[in-house]
Formats: structure tokens, sequence, C-alpha cells
């Protein structure tokens, strides 16, 4: 007898699977069916937690990678720090995002994730090396320095971070097809990533750039 459980459209995979895996094991333990042998042939669960941990890892050796090539560049640790702040703080906005905006994390949303890891460390880096030059031009006035670095190079970022995002848009908006469905779960997460970065990289960034010697 075989036995083949669907989940709803709505419903997680992997909470459906370990809820039926439950049931299975408690029906082992029912008398009408001892000395018959129950067998799993097959779980997708398996494959999407294996799958979400193959994200992860990559995702945390590409942060590592990142880090390290920007303190090697950037040779100074408190302005990577600042840099490297920029990341975890896109990617909660990003998250937040998501839940508010019906998505769920899945490989797709977290593929978009870790494509715009790379990403969210370039407005950071531009207006963070401005601001640092200002400063070492003027270093009696920290507040005055970090206000003419981000306002040099404030247009620069925000172009450029709208050049990327309006390459993802036409997947958000364009023709509805069996493609552009799994495509926006992608497409999202990078661009609420990159709006996120580039407010955090104009706003919270100086902030802790003005209070830090250069």
């Amino acid at each position: 007898v075989g036995i083949d459980v669907f989940k709803s459209t709505q419903a997680n995979v992997v909470d459906v699977a370990d809820r039926v895996l439950a049931a299975v094991e408690e029906a082992r333990q029912a008398p009408q069916l001892q000395g018959v042998e129950i067998l799993v042939v097959g779980n997708q669960a398996d494959s999407i937690r294996e799958s979400l941990s193959e994200l992860r890892k990559a995702g945390l050796i590409g942060a590592a990678l990142s880090f390290f090539m920007l303190l090697f560049f950037l040779r100074h640790l408190p302005t990577t720090l600042i840099v490297s702040l920029a990341v975890p703080a896109s990617l909660l906005v990003t998250l937040a995002a998501m839940y508010f905006l019906g998505f769920t994390l899945n490989i797709l949303t977290m593929m978009g994730m870790l494509l715009a890891i790379g990403m969210l460390v370039d407005n950071s880096v531009v207006i963070t090396e401005s601001i640092f030059r200002h400063r070492q031009l003027h270093p009696g006035h920290p507040l005055e320095s970090t206000l003419a670095g981000v306002k040099e190079v404030g247009v620069a970022t925000l172009a450029g971070t709208f050049s990327m995002i309006i390459v993802f848009l036409p997947l958000v908006f364009g023709e509805r097809n069996q493609m552009s469905i799994f495509l926006v779960h992608v497409a999202v997460p990078i661009i609420v990533a990159m709006l996120a970065s580039l407010v955090i990289a104009q706003t919270l960034l100086p902030m802790l750039a003005a209070r830090m010697s250069p």
C-alpha cells in the first residue's frame, strides 16, 4: 500500500513533512500495525534542507571573503567594520520587507539575497572612502567633512544603485509567465536589499563614520 502526501498551496513543505513523519512514528506504535513495515520512500523536505544549508554555507563564506577583501584594500579595520555593517543591516531590512510582501524564505529568495551580498557594500565603500578623504583634508571638522563626503558622491551612488535596480524591474512588473513567477522571488530581494543599502550608506554609515577616528 502506497500513500502520497501533498501540501496545500500556502503550506510549508518542511513543516508538513515533519508533521507527517511524526504521525508515521505514532502509527508505528499502534497495536493494529504491529508486524507491518512502514517505509518512507521519498521526502522533499530533505532536499530542501540540504539546499538551504548549502546556500547558507555559501553566504557565510562569501561574507567572510568580502570582509577580508575589503580589509585588504581599505587597510583600515574601523572602516572595514563600518562598511561590513551594511550587509547584515540591509539583509535584515530585506527579510522584514519580504515578510510584509508575503514572500517566504525559500531557495529562490535566499539565492536573491546571496546575489545581492556582493553589491551591498558598493555604496558603503564609495561613501565611506569619500568621508574619510574629506576628514583627512579637514581633521578638525568631522561633522562638516562627513556631510561634504556624502554630498560629493550622493548622486553617483544614487545613479549607480538605480541603474542596477532597473535591470530587475521588468521581472517584477513585466509579463507574467511560468518563468517570471519564479524569477520574481529572486528579483524582489535584490531590489529591496539594494534600496536598503543605499539608505543605510547615506544615513547610518555617515553617522558612525563621523564619530570614528580616521
